[in-house]
């Protein structure tokens, strides 16, 4: 085959090879930042982020939140890229000062057709205890009919449900993880599916939810991630169950969507001491090799940092599982897991993070973060013999909890693993710290970004605590990492408010986006990449006035797979997402005109 290079190719590649390296900008100011308060005193915290291929944020969390005092709710919000608040819905299932009236929205996702769902605990008036719940809101922030979505276990009077994680296909492939407990039958792993009905209490697999019990039902059961593959084949669980008296296992199975039973299942103790064994996170490579990140309690030296590797067919793969304990023999855990460089061919990088305790007297904790080879277990050759760390700079003794890792994100495009937790700092008490590292050698490529709300707070805490609170993208257009965190900030007088933050950090890749190599040349209108391996930009030309567009993308059966609402620019972020590979069409619509319409491929 000949390939017929163009005058122009050439002057473009010039133009590539000439042109000066950009500046990178390396800022750990926030681009902005949000803070929220529901009323007086009372607690409000964030406990999830995600964000769609527009750039608009949202964050869902407990709102109103003092047992002894108040009834909570859930709060879910929208900002657009700027960070203007689009809409805020508060769903409130019934009023109690109690721990049981608690409800939290504790995961957050957005589909292809702009729909946001949110897995959720909500109090239930007639029992008195928590219904597992998950929520859809359409793209204006409005609660869809027969939502939330409740699961009620009706096999014993007490009854106590909670919904800890969350996976989405598309708007019709929903699914949801969490515990049931009943006085009767005790603690339960369970999975839902959800399905359209008019029945709100009605879910998918007739009806019936996916459920795991260990032999010693009083003991901890419950999933603690849950992750659906490209192409929506298989379903993964993994959570804490309990099989003794003294102490819990780690249960990973695969499950079929469809049907919502088990291929397989996979239960690790660790035999030396049967003690505390727990998944914290869990990420799947693109062959079907399941990675789950946790601790396991070993006597004399606390918890070790704990990795396990899955094949396809469930047998633990040769070199796990993969135990890190820090030379002091102190508490060492994985809070997170994302899958690094040629994560998707199965011999890629784990990278996982957490904290590590360096010393108890006086107290002192580091972020912790690894890189794994996939294929064997042993850390990637890239990072050296040891994890990366970081150590907060308020020295010792430090606050209780802090210099903690908990959230891990890597971005493809950029090769970057950014890390969120919580940290000590001299100035600002206890901050909201991210940290970006190279994925293929560990090296510290941005921050620490500390956040704390107002210096004139020194014992505050603002802080990320939980998985979900930290997501970050590659941004084609201006050649950027976007970070996007959800967290709470302490105020004043015990008060805790939620807190949205977004980072933009340059990174040394080329792109056709302002600031990048090739300007804003009209002659680059079009869509590239393509085929479309993470993320593409479909440009128009600069004289054409974009406002309030759509743009529609099909599969090749004709069926509309994602929605992209309300653009208003000229350069148009289309990402991968959960598309699966194969050919897509696309019509970028305006009110009364389709701007342009083409093809793409979607490539592995």
């Amino acid at each position: 085959m000949k390939i017929k290079l163009l005058p122009g190719f050439f002057i473009l590649i010039l133009i590539f090879l000439l042109a000066p390296t950009p500046s990178i900008s390396q800022s750990t100011t926030p681009k902005w930042s949000k803070l929220w308060n529901s009323s007086g005193s009372n607690r409000d915290q964030g406990y999830a982020v995600a964000t769609d291929a527009s750039g608009n944020v949202y964050i869902t969390g407990i709102a109103n939140s003092d047992p002894s005092t108040a009834n909570s709710w859930i709060e879910t919000k929208k900002y657009n890229s700027s960070g203007t608040l689009q809409w805020t819905t508060t769903y409130d299932g019934g009023s109690c000062s109690c721990a049981a009236g608690r409800e939290n929205g504790l995961c957050i996702a957005v589909d292809g057709s702009g729909n946001v769902w949110v897995a959720a605990s909500i109090y239930n008036t007639t029992t008195y205890y928590s219904d597992l719940a998950l929520i859809k809101y359409n793209s204006s922030g409005v609660i869809q009919s027969n939502y939330p979505k409740r699961y009620q276990d009706a096999s014993g009077t007490g009854v106590w449900v909670m919904g800890t994680s969350l996976a989405v296909y598309n708007s019709t492939n929903v699914y949801i993880a969490g515990l049931t407990y009943t006085s009767t039958s005790g603690y339960k792993l369970i999975v839902l599916k959800d399905t359209i009905t008019t029945n709100n209490y009605t879910w998918g697999w007739n009806n019936t939810p996916y459920t795991y019990q260990g032999t010693n039902s009083t003991g901890g059961h419950s999933a603690y991630d849950l992750k659906i593959n490209s192409n929506n084949t298989s379903l993964y669980v993994t959570g804490q169950v309990s099989n003794t008296s003294v102490g819990t296992d780690v249960f990973t199975a695969k499950l079929s969507p469809s049907l919502g039973t088990a291929t397989w299942t996979a239960t690790w103790n660790n035999s030396t001491y049967s003690l505390n064994d727990s998944p914290l996170a869990m990420a799947i490579d693109g062959s079907g090799n399941v990675y789950v990140a946790g601790y396991t309690t070993t006597t004399g030296q606390g918890t070790d940092a704990l990795l396990l590797s899955y094949n396809s067919s469930g047998s633990l793969r040769s070199g796990y599982p993969a135990i890190y304990n820090s030379s002091n023999n102190l508490d060492d855990q994985w809070s997170d897991i994302a899958l690094g460089p040629g994560g998707g061919a199965g011999d890629g990088a784990a990278l996982v993070g957490g904290r590590t305790r360096v010393a108890s007297s006086p107290l002192n904790e580091n972020y912790l973060l690894a890189a794994y080879l996939g294929s064997s277990g042993a850390f990637l050759s890239g990072w050296g013999t040891n994890p990366v760390t970081y150590d907060g700079t308020a020295g010792t003794p430090e606050a209780a909890g802090t210099d903690q890792g908990w959230a891990v994100e890597y971005v493809s495009s950029s090769d970057r693993v950014y890390i969120s937790g919580r940290s000590h700092e001299t100035s600002g008490g206890v901050n909201i710290t991210t940290i970006g590292y190279d994925g293929s050698d560990g090296s510290l490529v941005w921050g620490p970004a500390s956040f704390d709300y107002g210096s004139d707070v020194l014992v505050g805490r603002d802080e990320v605590a939980f998985k979900y609170e930290l997501n970050a993208k590659y941004n084609a257009v201006y050649c950027v990492d976007e970070i996007f965190i959800a967290g709470q900030s302490y105020v004043a007088n015990q008060e805790l408010d939620y807190v949205t933050i977004k980072y933009s950090c340059g990174v040394c890749v080329p792109c056709l986006g302002p600031g990048g190599r090739f300007g804003n040349m009209d002659q680059d209108v079009g869509l590239r990449p393509n085929p479309i391996y993470d993320v593409a930009i479909l440009r128009l030309s600069s004289e054409i006035e974009i406002s309030g567009a759509c743009l529609y993308i099909y599969d090749l059966a004709g069926n509309l797979v994602r929605i992209q609402n309300d653009i208003n620019t000229n350069a148009i972020s289309i990402e991968k997402g959960q598309l699966v590979s194969g050919l897509y069409f696309y019509r970028l619509v305006g009110k009364d005109q389709v701007f342009i319409s083409g093809k793409f491929v979607i490539a592995h």
